[in-house]
């Protein structure tokens, strides 16, 4: 994850703690480091971390670049039914006022 998408990420998760600080988030690991982890999980501690399994899929769905993982997640996230709702946010997406959807 490049250091701007980071920085992204912490900044949205902020603006939606200021919000709702009772929210569940979760976050899919594609490649933070183990102090990027760190930060992310001291920082916001609802918010839950989660790695792939990227020996269950084809090849190309590791790819970062090719972008096939994001159907996966969405479509395992939507599987489960332990949600209501489902919203997708790429960590370089910004919220600056949550109060649009929350």
């Amino acid at each position: 994850m490049t250091t701007r998408s980071l920085l992204g990420l912490l900044q949205s998760l902020e603006e939606v703690r200021r919000k709702d600080s009772l929210l569940s988030i979760r976050v899919f690991d594609l490649g933070l480091s183990s102090a990027e982890r760190g930060t992310l999980t001291d920082l916001y501690p609802r918010a839950s971390l989660h790695a792939i399994d990227w020996a269950r899929f084809p090849t190309h769905v590791a790819d970062l670049r090719v972008f096939a993982w994001k159907p996966v997640i969405i479509h395992s996230e939507i599987a489960t039914q332990q949600f209501d709702i489902v919203f997708w946010l790429d960590a370089g997406c910004v919220v600056t006022d949550s109060s649009a959807f929350l």
